[in-house]
């Protein structure tokens, strides 16, 4: 068993260094890493402009309401009568109460509703009062789009029994960037206009980086051919597979180890990183207790890397005075701070200026290659100075 797996590995070992070559050699002419999302914002906001613009019978990609109908038919089947030609997009909808949902398709009879939720979690009653409120339409449906399948809607926004009741009426669809694949194939299927299909293709890449952790299709390809050679280059990747995982368990507990390590005497450490959802460290300096430096996953499987100040004992109005302070002096971190206990946070990527990588470690080879060098730790270390020093404390 050892034999196919060394096999295995110096196959597809020897497979991307010739598919790196290839790729280097014809660079120039088809420059295979652009993609335009690089240099655009990807926040929830210009996300939801994205998709409510592909859905706009009326937007500039001028392809009518072919991607419209390519949605529908797709999440809300159940959708009948669809007056698409009339249909009007509104964006951060006004919904009563002082809330908005992020994309809203008004067809007349029929209301179609998207709350993206890429990075942030749910406010108290959030998805029930969108349901109430679609409730108008004579048939609506709500649908929940996340960052990663494993994130649900939180209890207080919608209970599980509500939950399951809206899904098996059609009303609450519940979907991630990752289902939006097929569709935007769908929709390149459909454009006429090239520049539009150029589009979709960097719309989809995005996708598969920021959210799922492929960087490069082609190297997926060749490996997934690697592996399904033979009932032995299958069996071996999966033992391949399983070894991985583990080996990223021992490596996050490397990490903790090292965070620890390399803190300063009088700093304080709380938590520790996991494979589970929602596990941070917090580190505190005395000069900026009680408020803390929190940094780790959102999501399950070392998903969803964050980092930002929190203060579990403080009040709202605290948590709001810290945030512009923060946001003036780091930058703007997430449009849905304050929440809970943090003041302020910031989904990493590779641009950020304080811990510049991807926000999924899952499929991620860097942050775990960083961990092994010690890269790591000194910097999220680095990072928590940088944050600390704005914050005064309370």
């Amino acid at each position: 068993m050892a034999s196919n797996h060394l096999s295995l590995l110096n196959n597809v070992s020897a497979q991307l260094v010739a598919l790196r070559h290839a790729r280097n050699y014809f660079a120039p002419r088809l420059a295979p890493d652009f993609n335009v999302f690089d240099f655009i914002q990807t926040d929830e906001l210009r996300l939801s402009q994205i998709i409510g613009w592909l859905l706009d019978p009326k937007g500039t990609h001028a392809q009518g309401d072919a991607f419209l109908l390519e949605f529908a038919s797709k999440f809300v089947p159940t959708l009948e009568g669809l007056d698409t030609l009339t249909a009007q997009i509104k964006l951060e909808a006004a919904c009563g109460d002082q809330r908005r949902i992020d994309i809203l398709l008004d067809m007349g009879r029929v209301g179609l509703a998207i709350e993206n939720k890429p990075y942030a979690n749910d406010q108290d009653g959030q998805l029930r009062h969108y349901l109430n409120y679609l409730s108008r339409f004579e048939q609506s449906s709500l649908l929940y789009l996340t960052g990663t399948s494993d994130r649900l809607p939180a209890d207080h926004s919608l209970s599980l029994e509500e939950r399951t009741e809206a899904a098996s009426t059609g009303q609450l669809v519940l979907m991630s960037y990752a289902d939006l694949i097929p569709w935007l194939e769908a929709c390149r299927g459909k454009a006429s206009s090239e520049r539009v299909r150029v589009f979709l293709d960097d719309f989809q890449n995005f996708i598969l980086s920021r959210f799922e952790g492929m960087n490069d299709m082609t190297e997926q390809a060749m490996l997934i051919e690697q592996i399904l050679r033979d009932k032995q280059t299958i069996e071996a990747a999966a033992q391949v597979a399983n070894g991985w995982r583990e080996a990223q368990r021992s490596l996050i507990t490397i990490l903790n180890n090292q965070i620890k390590a390399a803190l300063p005497d009088d700093w304080r450490i709380n938590g520790e990183l996991t494979s589970k959802a929602y596990s941070y460290i917090e580190l505190t300096a005395p000069s900026s207790a009680p408020w803390a430096f929190r940094v780790g996953f959102d999501g399950g499987n070392f998903k969803s890397f964050v980092y930002g100040v929190a203060h579990p004992k403080t009040t709202k109005s605290n948590l709001k005075n810290m945030l512009a302070e923060l946001n003036s002096a780091l930058g703007a971190g997430s449009n849905k701070a304050p929440t809970d206990d943090w003041a302020w946070w910031r989904y990493t990527s590779p641009l950020d200026p304080l811990l510049a990588y991807e926000v999924h470690w899952e499929n991620n080879p860097e942050p775990w290659q960083d961990i092994a060098d010690g890269v790591i730790a000194n910097a999220i270390i680095s990072a928590g100075r940088s944050v600390l020093e704005q914050v005064r404390p309370s």
